[in-house]
């Protein structure tokens, strides 16, 4: 599955945060991308408080590839393949 297909689906951003319509969710101050999945569990574990999200720029969107995902011990395990990051961010629907 290549990331256009990713971007065909649903996508989800978990977050302790409160969103709205039409929020942007950019990269933290440590990150240079903002992430999304197409696995709303997965979101889950990230937040109680999960977003169906659309990439603000989906020319620039892309997977995250495996190597970048097995870098971040700490985080949830996921299928690499159902995460698309994004430099310019997410915007809440």
């Amino acid at each position: 599955m290549s990331a256009s297909d990713n971007l065909s689906q649903e996508l989800f951003h978990g977050t302790a945060v409160k969103l709205k319509s039409g929020d942007t969710i950019l990269p933290g101050r440590d990150f240079a991308h903002a992430f999304a999945t197409t696995d709303a569990t997965l979101a889950k574990e990230y937040g109680s408080n999960v977003y169906k999200v659309s990439p603000v720029d989906s020319k620039e969107a892309s997977e995250y590839t495996k190597a970048e995902l097995s870098k971040w011990e700490s985080e949830p395990s996921a299928d690499a393949k159902s995460v698309v990051k994004s430099a310019k961010g997410f915007r809440v629907i």
